[in-house]
């Protein structure tokens, strides 16, 4: 699609929609292909990227409370003195995710 637009001078609207995309997304695919090259038209990982509710700072806060506090403590800890409430759930997943060492 790209190289029928660029090479062969044909109109985006209708290369496009031949292709079976709309024209922005021929200029969204146009702009990844110019940024990345062919690498830019794979599919990309898709969800979050990382912790959403807390962040490196707070991970290293709660490590440093394991040996002495109780995951409770640390959770109340959390809440109080840096404003993060979460389950506790997700505290034992963040302090045993490999990614946060």
């Amino acid at each position: 699609m790209l190289r029928a637009v660029e090479k062969e001078h044909l109109e985006v609207s209708s290369t496009s929609e031949t292709f079976g995309f709309s024209r922005v997304s021929f200029y969204q695919i146009k702009r990844e292909f110019d940024e990345n090259g062919i690498a830019g038209l794979m599919p990309k990982k898709r969800g979050p990227k990382g912790s959403r509710k807390l962040n490196t700072d707070d991970v290293e806060f709660a490590r440093n409370l394991v040996g002495t506090h109780t995951k409770a403590q640390i959770l109340m800890r959390l809440t109080d003195e840096r404003g993060v409430k979460v389950s506790k759930r997700t505290l034992e997943r963040q302090l045993s995710d490999k990614k946060n060492l």
